[in-house]
């Protein structure tokens, strides 16, 4: 299995306007989206020596929001919380990183 990784940040500026009484409830909706797109996908890669690979695309997710902290402390959360579940994905899998 190739392993590498890429980080991405999502901000989504949301308001509660709409009758949302909970600001997780369309950001989740949002990242399970992005989920059902993304599972069960491969990426072909090409390696240094022309070699093409097929490698299953994976997906570990934090979220986190405040208007209470600074944004820093926000994301710092989101990334511990996106570590967390990408440890659940080892364990669940029974592999170790």
């Amino acid at each position: 299995m190739l392993g590498f990784g890429a980080t991405f940040v999502a901000i989504a500026w949301l308001t509660l306007e709409r009758g949302w009484s909970d600001w997780n409830l369309p950001v989740a909706a949002l990242m399970q989206r992005i989920d059902r797109q993304v599972k069960h996908k491969n990426i072909s890669l090409t390696t240094d020596d022309g070699n093409q690979i097929e490698t299953p695309i994976q997906l570990s997710v934090g979220l986190a929001s405040s208007d209470q902290v600074q944004p820093e402390d926000v994301l710092k959360l989101a990334d511990e919380r996106m570590y967390a579940d990408k440890e659940r994905w080892y364990r669940d899998r029974k592999r170790y990183r």
